[in-house]
């Protein structure tokens, strides 16, 4: 059992030393930065070591108390700026509800122009509108008692 258990730890300690090395290729972006995002996703991001190089909120406000809060970080109300930028390999988006399907059909549009591998053009829209769709159902079923 000894012999087993000093497989498993060197497994680990090895695992262990390749995650450290691959770190994160690339920037990535948020959009959104209410209660939920600087509770719970921001120090997940953090922990993770995830390069963010834009927030994105809609409050001109918040702009300076953003970039002061996260160094190194550019705040910015343009969701244009964030997806033109070709560094950005990713957008985290945690917004109110009623807005994600606009901000993702605009996220994975700019992912169709920038040909990123493996992406379809018209492959992230059906999924998309399918979530909505079967979201919208849910409520309605909710709503209905169904």
């Amino acid at each position: 059992m000894e012999y087993v258990k000093s497989i498993i730890d060197r497994y680990k300690h090895l695992r262990s030393l390749r995650q450290l090395g691959e770190g994160y290729r690339g920037m990535y972006a948020f959009v959104g930065i209410g209660n939920h995002s600087t509770s719970n996703l921001y120090p997940v991001l953090s922990y993770l070591h995830v390069p963010l190089k834009y927030i994105g909120c809609k409050s001109h406000d918040k702009l300076p108390l953003i970039e002061r809060a996260y160094p190194g970080v550019k705040a910015t109300t343009s969701l244009a700026e964030i997806l033109s930028d070709d560094e950005v390999k990713g957008v985290f988006v945690s917004i109110a509800p009623e807005a994600h399907f606009d901000i993702g059909i605009k996220v994975l549009e700019s992912g169709s122009r920038r040909k990123e591998k493996g992406w379809q053009p018209n492959g992230g829209r059906r999924i998309a509108e399918t979530h909505v769709t079967s979201h919208a159902v849910a409520q309605e079923r909710t709503c209905t008692g169904q």
